[in-house]
């Protein structure tokens, strides 16, 4: 790799190199220059480790990702609201459930827990790994959620196959005031397709767009209820059949 010049600021040298990196390859000359160099006693701030953990993370490299982080907390380095979420995403790549408590109980000491992107990412953790119990102690621990806490919750209970409780957050959601997003939409959507519901489903779809104005319907949504219009093919009458479908050309 290129090295600044006297005229540059090695720390912005560096961080523009990490954002522009590719590979694996690049990644580590630029990682084993900022160790060569002892950049990172030289700027301690956690914005520099976490653009190292964001890169691993982003080139899929976790393991890497996680010794990074280890660095960090070896150095005193204090994590903050972005070194979370960070390495959450590193902990799900290797689905390792004792090192996300680690990191849960890092962002507790550290008054992190409440951050909606931290706790949007034990949420998904714990949902993953079928600790629902746990994902909803992490969701009602907050008493003012954001959409992202939502969506994490709804997601995990949808993904977990428990559609039913999925749909009934949403319906919590829409009390609480909250304006659902896309992401929102396509997993209930979604879930509807696991119970079967095609007018459930209709019903929320139609909700989206009395909400929200688009340019184009979203085709993941789109592709969500063309897969339980199918189902109700293989299931049920012609008549219905023709009803959903009606229903279906109306509100796309």
């Amino acid at each position: 790799m290129a090295l600044p010049d006297s005229t540059q600021n090695p720390a912005k040298f560096i961080a523009a190199h990490l954002s522009n990196c590719t590979n694996l390859s690049e990644l580590n000359q630029i990682h084993a220059y900022i160790i060569r160099t002892h950049m990172l006693a030289l700027y301690p701030d956690p914005f520099h480790w976490n653009n190292i953990l964001r890169s691993y993370t982003r080139l899929e490299s976790p393991s890497t990702a996680l010794y990074v982080f280890t660095a960090m907390s070896r150095e005193g380095v204090m994590p903050d609201s972005y070194t979370v979420p960070i390495v959450l995403k590193a902990v799900s790549q290797v689905f390792d459930l004792e090192l996300g408590r680690q990191v849960h109980s890092v962002a507790i000491k550290h008054g992190l827990e409440a951050n909606e992107f931290c706790e949007s990412g034990f949420i998904s953790l714990y949902s993953k790994a079928g600790e629902f119990e746990h994902a909803r102690k992490v969701f009602e621990n907050k008493g003012i959620r954001k959409l992202g806490s939502w969506n994490a919750i709804i997601g995990g209970l949808s993904q977990g196959g428990r559609a039913k409780e999925a749909i009934t957050m949403f319906m919590e959601l829409k009390k609480c005031g909250l304006k659902p997003d896309d992401v929102t939409m396509v997993t209930v959507t979604s879930a509807c397709g696991g119970l079967g519901d095609l007018g459930l489903a209709l019903q929320l779809h139609k909700c989206v767009f009395q909400a929200r104005s688009f340019e184009k319907p979203d085709i993941l949504m789109l592709n969500s209820l063309i897969d339980i219009f199918i189902a109700r093919i293989i299931n049920d009458d012609m008549e219905n059949q023709l009803a959903d479908w009606a229903c279906f050309v109306l509100l796309t």
